[in-house]
């Protein structure tokens, strides 16, 4: 969905600012920590391709998405 329920676009968000959303996610099986993972990324609503890049915390790219564990 889009952050902050479009009120909030995310070229208008700060460096090192901090947004919190809470999203349910329902599964059609139970989940299991050694068969799945749960990527999540951020792109432009009209090109899922586009996604924004994940920073590590020693400032290096760490690719487009982080895993949820």
């Amino acid at each position: 969905s889009v952050p902050g329920q479009g009120y909030w676009p995310v070229r208008h968000w700060p460096q090192n600012g901090y947004l919190q959303e809470q999203h349910v996610i329902t599964f059609d099986q139970l989940w299991d920590d050694s068969r799945h993972q749960l990527h999540v990324g951020i792109y432009p609503a009209d090109n899922p391709q586009d996604r924004l890049a994940v920073l590590e915390s020693n400032g290096q790219t760490g690719g487009n998405t982080v895993v949820i564990r």
